[in-house]
């Protein structure tokens, strides 16, 4: 059920925004990947990551974003690939803001888009997994540069029964350079609680192509430690 919904919420943004920038439609996969956010046996809500392609094309893809809980819902996209970099309407930076819609922020698991910045040690915490994942992105796969963005972060305060639980960082817009012609896309998401712990992490390490047109992502788990980091396409 859960799918059905974000799916359907996530192609019908898909599509407007290609439609509205005359631009190619994207193929959504039926494979999202992501965190499923718990409070002991129950199951309260989830941030979920569709990685589509062009349907004319391997060379350009779509990362879309779905935060769902029944009381609320956030999606946001960007685009990626190797059309991105060229001289093309696809801007790296022409990015989709996030579309916040909440129920009721006093009852249930609701998502709440900041402009600031929570406090001074969260942050700390978001910023030492970045180093921890640095480090495990050079001993793995020895690129030449790794280039991760402090502009392209969307932070969202999760509250539950109206009290704050915790922050979602979800950064984009970063990259792991191998070589002149080889480099991946990289998404990064981490949940901090609200006592400073980091209950949840993925890191989408995505090389070109992702996927092939009309097919679903295929994921390969390399974490290592308390990084988890998730694998897309051909190394």
């Amino acid at each position: 059920d859960i799918f059905k919904i974000t799916y359907a919420q996530m192609k019908d943004l898909s599509d407007k925004e290609s439609k509205r920038r005359g631009i190619d439609l994207f193929n959504l996969p039926k494979n999202p990947i992501g965190l499923e956010i718990t409070s002991g046996t129950n199951k309260l809500g989830y941030i979920l990551n569709y990685i589509g392609t062009s349907q004319n094309t391997e060379d350009v893809n779509i990362e879309a974003r779905a935060l769902y809980s029944p009381q609320s819902s956030a999606y946001s996209l960007n685009y990626s690939g190797p059309i991105t970099n060229s001289n093309v309407k696809l801007a790296k930076k022409d990015n989709k803001s996030p579309l916040l819609k909440s129920i009721n922020k006093d009852e249930g698991l609701t998502f709440e888009l900041i402009q600031g910045l929570p406090s001074e040690e969260i942050v700390n915490t978001f910023s030492n997994y970045i180093d921890d994942l640095t480090n495990n992105l050079k001993k793995n796969y020895n690129p030449q540069t790794i280039n991760i963005s402090s502009d392209d972060v969307f932070i969202y305060a999760i509250h539950f029964n109206g009290a704050v639980t915790g922050f979602f960082f979800e950064s984009h817009a970063n990259k792991v350079i191998l070589g002149d012609r080889k480099y991946a896309d990289l998404q990064v998401g981490v949940f901090v609680s609200s006592d400073n712990k980091i209950k949840g992490n993925y890191s989408l390490v995505e090389f070109n192509p992702k996927t092939k047109v009309n097919s679903d992502p295929v994921y390969k788990s390399i974490s290592k430690g308390s990084v988890n980091m998730i694998q897309l396409g051909e190394l």
